[in-house]
C-alpha cells in the first residue's frame, strides 16, 4: 500500500487538531494538580474531557468515524500530553493504543465499544482461563496494570484457552485468546499504589466467570490477530504496535523537563555564583547535551514507526527486521528520556526536592514508566537476535 498526498496531509491535519485539543485542556490538568499528583485514579474530569477530545480513541477505523491516525501522528499527540502531566499521557496512550482492537472485532462489537467516547483498557499477560462454551467462552482470572480501568467501558484481557475434558499438559503449547469484557462485570481491586505516574489507576482486577460471546472474542495465535478492516494500521503486529502509545510518555516528560530546567535557569541564582544558573557554562553544555540526545531518540522512533507503517501494506508485510527496529527505538526512547530527566532534575539542585516541583514528578513519572515490560532489556535482546540472523526467541514480537 501507498499514501497519496492527500492522505498523508489528512493525518498531519488530524494530528494537528489533537494536539489542539490537547492545549485546550491544559487547564484543566493544572486544575487537578494536586489530584494527579496523590492519585490513584484519574481525576474524572479529566477522563471526560479525554474521551469528548477523541484522544482516548485516536486508532478507532475511519470507517466507524474514528480518526485511524497514523502510528507516528498517535505518538506526536501523547507527547504531547505527557509534556503537561505523565499520568494523563499514559492513561490516552493506553487507551489509544488499545483503541486498535476496533478495527480487529466485527463492527456491531466495535460500536457497542467506542460510541460516545467509550474506551478500552486491558492487559496481554495471560492472567486467566477461557473456557469453551457453546457460542462463546467462560472467562475467569486475576490480572495486573489495569490503567485507566475505572473510566473505561471495557476490558481487553489475554487468556489460555481451555476445553471441557481436554488433558492439558503443563509443557504443552499455549493457545491464547483475546476476551473483551465490559467494565461492570469486573472487580477492581483498588492497589495502585506507586513511586511515579500515580494517578494511573493501574489497579489489579478479577473476572469470575463471565460468559463472552464469540464475536467478543479475538484468537490470539502467535500473538497475531486477524484484522477486520483494510487499513495498513490493522495489519500492523499486534504487541509491537500496542506499546506505541506508552513509548511516547517519556519523550513528553523529557522534552518537559528540559524546558522546565531552561525557564528556571533564566531565574535561579547559580550555585555559588553571582550570576544567573544560565550564565554556568556546565548548565549550558549539559542543557544542549539532553537537547541532541532527545531530538535523536525522537527521530529514531518516528523514523521506525513511520517505515513500518509504510510497507506495512506491502507484499509480504513487515518483516521482522521492520519490528526490530520499533522495539530497538522504543527501549532506547526510554533509556534516554531518563537520562535526559536526570540530568535536568540534577540541574535545577534543590527546587527539585519539594514533591510539588515539576522535576520531581517529571523523575518519579519517567522511571516509571520506563519499568515497563515494553522497555524490557528482554526486547532489546530479542531486537539484537534478529540483527544477527537468529531466532527470535519469543513469540510477543
Amino acid at each position: 500500500m501507498t499514501y497519496s498526498i492527500a492522505q498523508l496531509l489528512h493525518d498531519e491535519s488530524a494530528v494537528e487538531a489533537f494536539i489542539a485539543s490537547v492545549t485546550s485542556i491544559e487547564p484543566l490538568i493544572h486544575a487537578h494538580a494536586s489530584d494527579l499528583r496523590h492519585g490513584p485514579d484519574l481525576p474524572g474530569p479529566i477522563a471526560n474531557a479525554l474521551g469528548e477530545a477523541g484522544l482516548t480513541s485516536l486508532w478507532v477505523p475511519k470507517s466507524l468515524g474514528g480518526p485511524e491516525l497514523s502510528p507516528a501522528g498517535l505518538i506526536r499527540v501523547v507527547e504531547a500530553l505527557a509534556r503537561l502531566d505523565g499520568s494523563v499521557a499514559w492513561c490516552a496512550g493506553v487507551a489509544a493504543a488499545g483503541s486498535r482492537i476496533a478495527g480487529l472485532v466485527p463492527r456491531h462489537v466495535s460500536r457497542s465499544i467506542f460510541s460516545a467516547h467509550g474506551s478500552v483498557a486491558g492487559s496481554l499477560m495471560p492472567g486467566g482461563t477461557a473456557l469453551r462454551e457453546s457460542g462463546g467462552w467462560r472467562v475467569s482470572g486475576r490480572w495486573q496494570w489495569g490503567s485507566f480501568v475505572r473510566h473505561s467501558r471495557a476490558v481487553v484481557v489475554a487468556c489460555r484457552e481451555r476445553h471441557e475434558g481436554a488433558d492439558i499438559s503443563e509443557n504443552g503449547p499455549t493457545v491464547l485468546r483475546l476476551a473483551i469484557v465490559p467494565t461492570s462485570d469486573i472487580a477492581i481491586l483498588d492497589n495502585w499504589r506507586a513511586a511515579g505516574l500515580r494517578a494511573t489507576g493501574s489497579h489489579d482486577y478479577t473476572i469470575d466467570r463471565v460468559f463472552v460471546p464469540d464475536d467478543w472474542t479475538i484468537s490470539l495465535s502467535d500473538y497475531s490477530a486477524a484484522p477486520h478492516e483494510s487499513g495498513a494500521l490493522y495489519g500492523l503486529p499486534f504487541v509491537t504496535v500496542l506499546g506505541l502509545g506508552i513509548a511516547a510518555v517519556p519523550l513528553g516528560l523529557a522534552r518537559a523537563a528540559i524546558d522546565s530546567l531552561c525557564e528556571l535557569a533564566k531565574a535561579k541564582m547559580g550555585n555559588g555564583s553571582p550570576g544567573l544558573l544560565e550564565d554556568e557554562a556546565h548548565v549550558q553544555s549539559d542543557i544542549a547535551r539532553a537537547e541532541a540526545m532527545l531530538r535523536s531518540a525522537r527521530a529514531f522512533l518516528l523514523d521506525s514507526v513511520d517505515d513500518m507503517w509504510k510497507t506495512a501494506g506491502r507484499k509480504g508485510g513487515n518483516t521482522l527486521h521492520d519490528r526490530a527496529l520499533v522495539r530497538m527505538a522504543c527501549w532506547h526512547t526510554a533509556q534516554t528520556a531518563r537520562e535526559v530527566v536526570q540530568a535536568m532534575h540534577l540541574l535545577a539542585g534543590g527546587t527539585a526536592v519539594s514533591d510539588n516541583s515539576a522535576f520531581a514528578a517529571q523523575l518519579r513519572d519517567v522511571h516509571t514508566a520506563s519499568q515497563h515490560i515494553y522497555f524490557s532489556m528482554r526486547n532489546l535482546e530479542a531486537a539484537g537476535r534478529v540483527m544477527l540472523g537468529m531466532n527470535v526467541g519469543t513469540e510477543r514480537f
